[in-house]
């Protein structure tokens, strides 16, 4: 009995051993589990990975929940563009892409080339015109930057081709820089001011083709190289303003002290120029993963080159992509684009009225410029160092300004000029009759506090400011003295397009720039707006 009782014991001894290894071996393996889950959590989290969701393609385009109606309406609020977690992180993970787009704007029919009637009709298309598109592309950040051969775009037709590339691309709208070359051989789009609340066979047209030149350099993305550069020309860059040994009288019935183009005629009577000149030359160069040259995107500040008043020309800037493209041996816009955007050019020019006239002119002088650009930026870019990857970021402002009215002398001036005879062909005369009527269009129409757009750029360590006006050099140079960043330069014309913008100072001068209804602005809104694209600028730093 005492044995039976004994084996039985054994038995459930052993039984209870077995369980408890089983137990053991079970808690062994979750154990194992467990900590595996929790390496793999960890390690992807110190990369700035979420385990949990599912990554996304390089080249599906990330929205951002941004619209028209989010940009902010004053100086201290901005719209900064989303980021990777960290540099290092996302450079590990993220492809740098770049895409070129190119499309032709020239116009199938007759238009006027510039907004007043003194300026004839064009007649003869020779050569074509272009929305060329630069996006690129960190793997986060997506940014278009377009640039048209046109002689100034307004905001509100920007606006409505930004709407359609976000529409269209994902690419948000505050991500988006449309600016124009301003080629006086191009097309005038209209007014700063949409006063007949609606749009035109070319304004249409151009819309169009602004968001086909973006979507084109969309679709075209691809893996791509960076580096940017910049080298001096001051040879083609002259200040156009002049100080004169005599008052020159202006159309409101004051006297100036400078003159703007005085010509060669009067040399005498020439002291010197008005203000300095920025011969710099900055760039961005693109190239594709195997090393083939893909893109440059340029900035320089002359006003632009000329040609006859009844050509439609791209002028040098136009001359200048084709003379980058044929001199990296590409015949086509499909594989290389090269863009020349305008800088600060609001008073500079190419010619040096302090010199003899120069023989050369027109086309000759365009291809000229061209190929010395061209072939001083080929010998930076043979020794600039490439990235595979940069962070891109944006800053995107709308303020308010003032306009500026004429003053009880001024307007009592013109009411003079408008009681003249309009039959009168007295060259002074008419020139008053004719901004007196501007004047009074500009009082009528413009808003008294106009929204301006102002957007600043980071690609990498450099940074890009665009400005929708005619900036004085002496502006351009002042950011670029002020920014935190060491490569700087700004856009012009950019975003929309506002007239001149003179300095303080040169409104104490006189002179063409400032003349009302071409600046419409109070004399401290070149202060207004370099203060906030550098606030701009250290907001990104």
């Amino acid at each position: 009995m005492m044995e039976g009782y004994i084996v039985l014991r054994q038995k459930y001894k052993n039984q209870t051993i077995l369980k408890m290894s089983k137990k053991i071996i079970w808690v062994g393996i979750i154990s194992i589990m467990l900590g595996s889950l929790i390496y793999i959590f960890k390690t992807k989290k110190s990369e700035g990975i979420n385990p949990i969701q599912t990554t996304e393609s390089t080249n599906t385009p990330i929205v951002k929940n941004d619209t028209p109606n989010n940009l902010l309406q004053n100086n201290s609020n901005q719209t900064p563009s989303k980021e990777p977690v960290s540099s290092k992180s996302s450079a590990k993970q993220a492809v740098f892409q770049a895409g070129i787009g190119a499309v032709d704007i020239t116009l199938p029919y007759n238009r006027s080339a510039k907004k007043d009637s003194k300026t004839a009709t064009s007649q003869k298309i020779h050569d074509k015109l272009y929305a060329k598109a630069l996006v690129l592309d960190d793997g986060s950040t997506k940014i278009a930057m377009i640039v048209a051969d046109n002689q100034g775009i307004p905001g509100w037709i920007i606006d409505e081709a930004k709407t359609k590339i976000e529409r269209e691309t994902g690419i948000p709208i505050e991500n988006i820089m449309i600016s124009s070359t301003h080629t006086h051989s191009g097309i005038y789009a209209g007014s700063p001011v949409n006063t007949n609340k609606s749009f035109d066979n070319y304004q249409n047209l151009l819309v169009r083709k602004l968001a086909e030149s973006a979507k084109s350099a969309f679709n075209n993305l691809k893996p791509a190289q960076i580096a940017w550069g910049s080298f001096n020309e001051p040879r083609y860059v002259h200040n156009r303003r002049w100080y004169t040994k005599t008052a020159n009288s202006n159309p409101f019935g004051l006297m100036d002290s400078v003159t703007t183009n005085p010509g060669y005629t009067n040399q005498k009577n020439l002291i010197k120029p008005a203000g300095p000149t920025d011969p710099e030359v900055s760039f961005i160069a693109l190239k594709s993963s195997d090393g083939k040259p893909m893109a440059i995107f340029a900035n320089y500040s002359v006003h632009y080159i000329g040609v006859p008043s009844t050509d439609i020309s791209a002028d040098y800037y136009g001359e200048f992509g084709k003379v980058l493209a044929n001199k990296f041996g590409v015949n086509n816009l499909t594989d290389f684009i090269g863009i020349m955007s305008n800088g600060t050019s609001g008073d500079i020019n190419s010619l040096d009225y302090g010199a003899p006239k120069e023989s050369i002119q027109h086309y000759s002088k365009i291809n000229k410029v061209a190929n010395d650009l061209a072939d001083n930026l080929i010998k930076k870019y043979n020794s600039l160092e490439f990235q595979s990857w940069v962070p891109l970021k944006s800053v995107n402002k709308k303020i308010s300004i003032k306009l500026r009215g004429p003053s009880t002398v001024m307007r009592r001036n013109m009411g003079n000029a408008q009681k003249r005879s309009s039959k009168s062909n007295n060259a002074k005369e008419k020139q008053q009759r004719y901004y007196a009527v501007r004047v009074g269009a500009m009082e009528k129409n413009y808003p008294q506090s106009p929204q301006i757009n102002l957007q600043v750029f980071k690609i990498g360590d450099l940074a890009i400011g665009a400005i929708p006006f005619e900036v004085f050099a002496e502006t351009g140079l002042k950011i670029k003295k002020l920014s935190p960043f060491k490569d700087y330069f700004t856009i012009g014309l950019a975003n929309g397009q506002w007239g001149y913008l003179p300095t303080p100072n040169q409104y104490k001068k006189g002179g063409y720039e400032t003349w009302l209804t071409v600046s419409r602005f109070n004399e401290n809104t070149s202060e207004i707006i370099s203060e906030n694209i550098i606030n701009s600028l250290n907001s990104l730093k």
